[in-house]
C-alpha cells in the first residue's frame, strides 16, 4: 500500500544488503514508469548517469548477498510503489489539485491517513492482531527484559520518519519523479557512510568505493544535461 510497507518486509525478507541492491534500482522503475505509464521522459545522457547511481550502491552493498524471493518481490514491489507514488504526488501538487490540498505536507499526510486505514484489514488478514498482547506487555515494560528506551525509540523513530517522508514530498514538487529516486539512492551511500561513522564500523573497500562511485553518479547526473546538451531537432 505503501513503498515504504514493502521497504520494511524487505529487510526482514533477506539480507539487509540485497535489499538494498534491489532499492537501488528505484531511478530505473521511476523512469520506466513515468514513460510507460504516464508520459514523461529523461535525456538519454540522464539515463546513462543512472548507472554509476545504481551500480555504486550495488558494489557497496554486494559484500554479503543472500538471495530470497519474498525479498525480491519486496523491493521490486516498493520500487514500483514508490515510482506511482512519485507520479501521483507531483500531480496532486499542481494545477487545481494544489489549490485543493495546500501543498505537499498536506498531500503527504492525506496519504499517510489513507494507508494506515487501508492497512487496518491486513493486521486482521494477516494474523498479526494476536501479537497485541505481547506488544502491550514490551510497551508497558519500556523494552524487552534487560532492554529499555523502547517507547522513546518507537515515538522517535516514528516521527523522523514522517518528518524525513514530508521533507521528501515538499522536495518531490520542486524536481521530477526521476530525479528524486535518484537522490534517494545516493542517500543509500550517505545512509552507509553515516552509520559507519556513528557506530564505529570499518568501511571495506568495496563500501567506499560504491558509495563514492553512486555519489558521484548522483552529482554526474545533475549536470548531465549541461555537459551533454540534447541536439535540438530540425524543423
Amino acid at each position: 500500500l505503501r513503498e515504504g510497507d514493502g521497504a520494511v518486509f524487505s529487510l526482514s525478507a533477506g539480507a539487509v544488503s540485497f535489499a538494498q541492491v534491489i532499492k537501488a534500482a528505484e531511478p530505473a522503475f521511476a523512469a520506466a514508469i513515468g514513460y510507460a505509464v504516464y508520459g514523461s521522459s529523461v535525456s538519454r545522457a540522464k539515463l546513462l548517469m543512472l548507472v554509476p547511481v545504481i551500480g555504486g550502491i550495488c558494489i557497496a552493498s554486494a559484500s554479503e548477498l543472500d538471495f530470497t524471493w519474498a525479498c525480491l518481490a519486496a523491493a521490486g514491489g516498493a520500487n514500483v510503489a514508490a515510482a506511482f507514488r512519485g507520479q501521483e504526488n507531483k500531480k496532486a501538487m499542481a494545477g487545481d489539485m494544489k489549490a485543493a490540498i495546500g501543498g505537499g505536507a498536506n498531500a503527504y499526510a492525506i496519504g499517510t491517513l489513507w494507508s494506515t486505514l487501508l492497512l487496518i484489514p491486513t493486521v486482521f488478514i494477516t494474523g498479526e492482531w494476536q501479537k497485541m498482547d505481547a506488544f502491550l506487555k514490551v510497551w508497558e515494560d519500556d523494552g524487552l527484559p534487560g532492554h529499555t528506551g523502547f517507547r522513546f525509540n518507537l515515538i522517535m523513530s516514528g516521527l523522523t520518519f514522517y518528518l524525513y517522508n514530508e521533507v521528501s514530498t515538499l522536495a518531490l514538487g520542486k524536481i521530477s519523479g526521476v530525479t528524486h529516486s535518484v537522490a534517494n539512492t545516493a542517500k543509500r551511500a550517505i545512509i552507509i557512510v553515516g552509520c559507519a561513522i556513528a557506530f564505529g564500523e570499518s568501511m571495506s573497500p568495496s563500501k567506499m568505493a560504491g558509495c563514492s562511485i553512486a555519489i558521484g553518479g548522483t552529482f554526474l547526473y545533475a549536470v548531465a544535461d549541461d555537459i551533454l546538451p540534447q541536439k535540438k531537432k530540425s524543423a
